[in-house]
């Protein structure tokens, strides 16, 4: 009634509850990886894996953490600044000011 919808027997989560749900753990090394490790242990899905050419330690199987996209929007930072500046030597040596 008055726009509340009630579903007894069911806990409603919230958004925060959802995302904690869906946010993996690391490995038992630390690492948060796409595939945990534990999936490389099965022979089937392992194998398949494998033969599309990953594995449990490519770059491209770890999940990125905060501090590694902040190095890399700063690493980004960095080379525009340097080509900003490349730029503006040229063109400031091309006009003669």
């Amino acid at each position: 009634m008055f726009g509340r919808r009630i579903t007894f027997g069911k806990k409603q989560h919230t958004l925060g509850e959802l995302q904690e749900l869906m946010r993996p753990t690391p490995d038992a090394d630390g690492v948060t990886r796409v595939f945990p490790k534990e999936i490389w242990d099965d022979p089937k899905v392992g194998a398949m894996l494998r033969d599309l050419g990953f594995n449990p330690d490519d770059p491209r199987n770890i999940r990125k953490t905060a501090e590694d996209y902040i190095a890399m929007f700063a690493a980004a930072k960095k080379r525009l600044d340097e080509r900003s500046e490349a730029f503006n030597r040229d063109m400031t040596a091309r006009c003669g000011w």
